[in-house]
C-alpha cells in the first residue's frame, strides 16, 4: 500500500474503504478454497470498477477487504455491485457445499445474496 495521493483534473484525494462481507446468519461457510476464489473475485471486479483491492483477509464466518476508489464511482453502487458478483459466483460454483451449510430456503429463495455489509 503505498502513500501516493491520486491526482484529478483539480482534485489530489485517496478514497480508502474498509469493507466487512459477514456471511448470512454468521455461517461458517468460508473455507479456504472459497475464501481465495472470493481474492480473485474481488480482485476482478474491483479492476473493472477501476479500483484496486490492497488487503484481502477472512474468517469462515466473513472476509475484510481494504479497497481503493476513485470519487466519481458511488461507493454503495461499488458494494452492491461486489455483493451481488462474489454471491452469485460463489454460489454457482460451491453449490453443493453450500447446500450443506444452508437449508435451501434460505439461501435459495428470496434473498438474492450471500452477504451482510458493514463498511468503516
Amino acid at each position: 500500500m503505498s502513500n501516493a495521493y491520486n491526482h484529478g483534473f483539480r482534485s489530489v484525494y485517496r478514497l480508502n474503504a474498509h469493507i466487512v462481507f459477514v456471511v448470512k446468519y454468521r455461517k461458517q461457510a468460508i473455507s479456504e478454497p472459497i475464501l481465495s476464489r472470493l481474492q480473485e473475485i474481488f480482485k476482478d471486479t474491483l479492476n473493472k470498477w477501476d479500483c484496486e483491492l490492497l488487503e484481502f483477509n477472512g474468517e469462515s464466518d466473513h472476509v475484510h477487504l481494504l479497497i481503493d476508489y476513485k470519487p466519481d464511482k458511488p461507493l454503495s453502487t461499488l458494494i452492491g455491485n461486489l455483493k451481488t458478483v462474489s454471491s452469485r459466483l460463489i454460489r454457482k460454483e460451491n453449490l453443493t457445499c453450500l447446500r450443506n451449510t444452508f437449508m435451501e430456503n434460505l439461501i435459495f429463495g428470496q434473498a438474492l445474496i450471500l452477504w451482510q455489509v458493514v463498511v468503516a
